[in-house]
């Protein structure tokens, strides 16, 4: 009798010991979880509002017709957008993503036939009209081309019919985007709530939004240009910005925001038990950053004139990258992948 009721303790105990190793992990996700809002996805929420909200008011303040000067402020004005834009892109996932929110924001490439098209037509153009836009003929995607149209199509001194459109684009990705922030509004109290099953945790669900980003980042907008994926053919209209000033910019924004998300004290890196795993995978995401930054040409340039030796290296190192974070990290942080299985193979 004795020898049960010490078996029945110690099976006891046993559970507590579980329950109570539990609930102290569900407190470490849940601090991490609110260090990563609080010094991430907040701070990068309120500079893409920021940018957006300035964005917009220098539109509506400027009157047509638009001079090569303001034009350029423009270029600059979309440009901080999309920054901004690239910082929180990793961020969109839950209830946000589940919104599609990102298809009216930016969605690539860009489709010229059909917006052409659009701005065209004898319809009557307005906010309604835009919203009714298939995915590449709106967005920042559309902004981006319309400012760097040259030639009779250019925006400098343009008919006034298609800087009409120009505005009714402005308006209308600044208003998706300032409807991102509030969703994350909504979403942020649940995001730091810890809690669920492998695949429904908050955790789990960044985790995989990351993995999504960084596979978008190798097949799209490394291996889509290279010929790598897609047609088969090379071709720097695939690039997510594919004009000289923007195309390695924007893809150095789109990494870094990965490499941020892993830094210790206010992001995923905390949750990493093996510290030489995280630091691998942070070094290997400054790698690709640091052969971009010391690359003098413009990705758009090389890959025009048919020299992609380069641009393989960028994909060669993203791809190990990307297996880091899928196999090891996924491994050790114990989430269960959700997203596709594609590796860049």
């Amino acid at each position: 009798m004795k020898q049960l009721v010490l078996i029945i303790s110690v099976l006891v105990f046993l559970s507590s010991c579980k329950e109570s190793e539990k609930e102290v992990l569900t407190l470490q996700n849940e601090e991490v979880l609110q260090n990563t809002f609080v010094g991430l996805i907040s701070p990068s929420l309120n500079n893409l509002k920021i940018a957006t909200e300035s964005f917009q008011e220098e539109v509506s303040r400027v009157e047509s017709p638009y001079s090569v000067d303001q034009v350029e402020v423009f270029k600059t004005k979309w440009r901080d957008v999309k920054l901004a834009w690239e910082a929180v892109e990793i961020y969109n996932i839950g209830v946000v993503n589940d919104s599609y929110l990102k298809l009216n924001i930016d969605y690539w490439p860009i489709n010229e036939v059909l917006l052409e098209s659009k701005i065209a037509d004898n319809l009557e153009h307005n906010k309604v009209y835009i919203q009714g836009l298939s995915a590449g003929a709106r967005g920042l995607v559309a902004i981006e081309y319309l400012l760097n149209k040259e030639g009779t199509e250019s925006l400098i001194n343009g008919e006034e019919k298609r800087i009409a459109f120009f505005r009714l684009l402005v308006n209308d990705v600044m208003f998706q985007l300032l409807e991102f922030n509030r969703l994350w509004d909504g979403y942020h109290p649940v995001f730091i709530v810890a809690t669920g099953d492998a695949v429904t945790d908050s955790k789990s669900i960044l985790v995989n939004g990351i993995i999504n980003e960084l596979e978008l980042i190798l097949n799209n907008e490394i291996g889509n240009p290279l010929g790598l994926k897609g047609t088969g053919r090379i071709n720097s209209h695939f690039l997510e910005s594919p004009y000289d000033q923007y195309s390695k910019e924007v893809l150095m924004a789109s990494l870094k925001s990965i490499h941020e998300a892993f830094k210790l004290n206010k992001g995923l890196g905390e949750l990493i038990t093996n510290p030489d795993l995280r630091i691998e995978f942070v070094v290997q995401l400054e790698k690709i950053i640091a052969l971009l930054q010391n690359q003098p040409s413009s990705i758009t340039s090389l890959l025009s004139q048919g020299q992609t030796d380069f641009y393989q290296v960028v994909y060669d190192e993203t791809k190990i990258a990307l297996r880091i974070l899928k196999a090891d990290i996924v491994n050790d942080l114990k989430v269960t992948l959700t997203v596709g299985d594609s590796d860049g193979d």
